[in-house]
């Protein structure tokens, strides 16, 4: 994916979280990064930008790594075959 069409993604689901209250629901990513074509590593990262930008993804737990990253599989439906 470009640099820009990427920074403009995360910026505007930033803004959609401005908008709730710093809050976002599962569909509200999927729809938003659904056909980007990112790993799962760059999901992961994703979702860490958006914790530490303090933005709640309703359904998500706090948790270690592998639990965001299982977070990330369930979220985007990732395929790991």
């Amino acid at each position: 994916m470009d640099i820009k069409l990427f920074q403009q993604k995360l910026n505007d689901i930033c803004a959609i979280a401005e908008e709730n209250n710093k809050q976002l629901s599962q569909q509200q990513i999927r729809d938003h990064f659904d056909e980007s074509d990112l790993s799962t590593s760059q999901l992961v990262k994703i979702l860490q930008y958006l914790k530490l930008k303090g933005i709640t993804i309703e359904g998500t737990d706090e948790g270690t790594g592998a639990d965001r990253a299982e977070a990330v599989l369930l979220l985007f439906r990732v395929n790991t075959d």
